[in-house]
């Protein structure tokens, strides 16, 4: 039995129903918290009657994970979740002795009479093997972007939370083209996302078949490198800025002269704390006039402390 969902959520529902009692039905507000939710919430040792304020459905999933499950409602709300989902272990999960329950998410976004979207519905089916298997191994998970073929933010942070939660040494590189606003806007938005495939698709040649190789956001694109230095991540870096600059010159007379900016910070403590960052050093190297690569390490203090307040 559902509690506190309105005929009008039933369209949306018909899509999203599962046959097993394991699956939970949530139905949440704009904000991404959990106004109503189906009895088997319980197998989550929750009981939302018991809460002032309702936990948000990044809440539902482990720490490692939150920020992917929250960009992921993020983009179901604005509209860019094309229809996929996201995997994550569930929070409380992999105590006492219990191994880690995963639990595939499906989120629609919800809309009035006026076209305003008033939140989402979504089902939470029990994916037992989800770990094994990575983040996007379900069919139909939406961890790729469909522009590029690449990973797609969700899916990168949650493979950044993996390498961090497993203490692994490494480093995260964030790329982008530069003065790609002012291509957009001279050649139009058909020409920038040739532009934003074919970098990915260098990139994919110059780094290689890496599962982490990502296109964040825009013109931005990310990889984690793991087991490698920063200084050795630096070479790699400078390698990639310079080997794209020079096949733009090759091209010259056919189109735009594109370079690219890399941002590189070692993997730390946590997600927010790496990516922030490598896309700060990624900001000094396009903002100092692009075709750089900048060291988060090696950035002016000031700049540190002005991030972190």
């Amino acid at each position: 039995m559902l509690r506190g969902f309105t005929v009008d959520d039933g369209s949306v529902l018909c899509g999203l129903l599962a046959e097993s009692a394991d699956d939970i039905i949530l139905k949440l507000d704009v904000r991404g918290f959990v106004t109503s939710a189906s009895q088997a919430i319980e197998h989550l040792s929750l009981d939302l009657a018991q809460y002032l304020v309702p936990p948000h459905i990044s809440d539902l999933a482990m720490r490692s994970h939150g920020e992917a499950v929250r960009t992921y409602f993020s983009d179901t709300i604005e509209g860019m979740g094309a229809g996929g989902g996201i995997e994550f272990p569930a929070s409380g999960s992999a105590t006492g002795g219990v191994a880690e329950r995963w639990y595939a998410l499906n989120l629609r976004p919800t809309i009035d009479q006026i076209g305003a979207t008033t939140g989402a519905l979504g089902v939470m089916r029990s994916n037992a093997g989800g770990g094994a298997r990575g983040i996007g191994a379900a069919s139909g998970v939406a961890t790729v972007d469909p522009l590029t073929g690449l990973a797609n933010r969700a899916a990168l942070i949650a493979m950044l939370a993996r390498s961090i939660s497993a203490a692994q040494h490494g480093a995260l590189m964030v790329m982008s083209i530069d003065r790609f606003r002012a291509i957009k806007l001279r050649y139009g938005q058909t020409r920038a996302d040739e532009v934003l495939w074919a970098f990915a698709q260098f990139l994919r040649s110059m780094l290689g078949e890496i599962p982490s190789l990502s296109r964040l956001e825009g013109e931005r694109f990310a990889v984690i490198i793991p087991g490698m230095k920063t200084s050795d991540a630096f070479a790699l870096g400078e390698e990639t800025v310079r080997t794209f600059a020079g096949l733009s010159l090759e091209g010259e007379g056919r189109g735009v002269n594109l370079t690219a900016s890399a941002g590189i910070a070692s993997l730390g403590a946590t997600v927010d704390d790496v990516l922030g960052k490598a896309e700060l050093a990624l900001t000094v190297a396009s903002g100092g006039g692009g075709k750089r690569v900048e060291l988060a390490d090696n950035l002016p203090g000031c700049l540190m402390a002005r991030r972190s307040a």
